[in-house]
């Protein structure tokens, strides 16, 4: 079986040895925690490399953020997508964001235990929180016209010389329609880079300011 640090990475070989020994704390912490605060499925846990940790790091994939962005993780629960992201990009500044307080502070936690320096968790409800930021980034947190909704006032104004916007992980194949008045909504398949079973009908959302 390959191991979970080898699959990362098989995607993304730059990683240096301190990213890599992070990504292996973070693991061992989300599933330290899990046991004590679900914060993923228990029945999915034994998948935690391949469904969470890279599936989070997808976005990177397509999307490599550039030096002194700020992300907002939205409805964060234990830290994904926003904390793997974090670990990859040491020179953006990540804020994770969620309600729940037990959740928030399974987050902050995880980012002692990995010695983050670039990211913060935040116990808020989205439609309260302030700030602007270049990225906003989800995971399976609601129906996307819901989460543009609801998250949409935390962007930054539209740059064309730094582009920003919504990316959002979703199971692929809703069914949902998604439209965004005045915005384009494009859907990218990480099967087109990512070669497991898994990542078959999983889609990437992409919302540019």
């Amino acid at each position: 079986m390959t191991s979970g640090i080898t699959l990362i990475r098989k995607y993304f070989p730059s990683l240096t040895a301190r990213q890599e020994e992070m990504l292996e704390q973070l693991a061992e912490g989300l599933r330290f925690w899990n046991e004590r605060i679900n914060v993923i499925s228990r029945k999915d846990i034994a998948n935690l490399w391949e469904h969470h940790i890279l599936h989070s790091l997808t976005i990177a994939a397509f999307f490599p953020f550039p030096a002194g962005s700020r992300i907002i993780d939205i409805g964060t629960g234990g830290g994904l997508p926003g904390l793997p992201l974090a670990i990859l990009f040491p020179d953006s500044r990540f804020v994770l964001l969620d309600s729940i307080e037990k959740k928030i502070k399974v987050v902050r936690e995880l980012i002692t235990l990995t010695g983050l320096k670039n990211a913060e968790g935040i116990q808020e409800r989205a439609e309260k929180m302030e700030g602007s930021y270049d990225f906003v980034t989800g995971r399976g947190v609601t129906r996307f016209n819901r989460f543009w909704a609801t998250t949409r006032h935390l962007l930054k104004k539209p740059d064309p010389d730094r582009p920003g916007g919504i990316l959002y992980l979703t199971g692929g194949q809703s069914g949902e329609e998604i439209r965004v008045p005045g915005k384009k909504v494009e859907k990218i398949a990480l099967a087109s880079r990512f070669e497991e079973p898994f990542f078959a009908t999983k889609e990437l959302l992409w919302l540019q300011t």
